[in-house]
């Protein structure tokens, strides 16, 4: 049976992207008191966690791991937000997650979360007949990762719409959360 200290951090990872994804659908924002104090609370609880049961050593490592989680699985969705792609609330939520499962769950989660929302995006595209065009206006903004955007530029896709990304997140991290649970991986 798996061990409360291994299973805990997906299960609160799982309850912060939960409320996100509430408040992102409804608002269209995440609440920073949400993420940074779920980012709080990792840094704290892993510390504590890890000096409880294994020695004051250890929860250094523990408190270095979740910031490490953080910092890590914030890099590409700040590239993302800075080129308009993702807004900063959904940083924020990724670091939150990274912090509480660390770096390579942290990862694995955020992949997850893109491959969701890539598949939700097609399939709403392609519901409303128009993926093809929006395929190919894709490709055409493909060199806004590399050049910077001009002055004013939207956010939006054409043909889409916004996307919120926040549920994508609590899918993924619904999926590591079964995966933990049952050992599957």
């Amino acid at each position: 049976m798996l061990e409360l200290t291994a299973i805990w951090p997906v299960l609160a990872a799982l309850a912060v992207t939960a409320v996100a994804s509430i408040y992102d659908l409804r608002t269209g924002h995440i609440p920073n008191w949400l993420t940074l104090g779920a980012w709080g609370f990792a840094l704290g609880a892993h510390a504590s966690v890890g000096a409880l049961h294994f020695g004051a050593g250890e929860g250094v490592v523990a408190l270095a791991c979740s910031l490490a989680g953080a910092v890590v699985t914030a890099l590409v969705p700040l590239l993302l937000y800075s080129r308009r792609g993702l807004g900063g609330g959904d940083v924020k939520l990724l670091a939150a997650v990274g912090a509480l499962c660390g770096v390579s769950l942290g990862m694995d989660i955020e992949l997850g979360a893109c491959v969701v929302a890539a598949l939700y995006a097609g399939a709403k595209l392609a519901h409303r007949g128009r993926l093809l065009s929006a395929t190919g206006a894709a490709f055409q903004l493909l060199p806004r990762l590399v050049w910077t955007p001009r002055a004013g530029a939207r956010r939006r896709t054409p043909g889409f719409g916004e996307l919120r990304f926040a549920p994508s997140v609590f899918v993924a991290t619904g999926v590591a959360v079964l995966v933990r649970l049952t050992g599957a991986l």
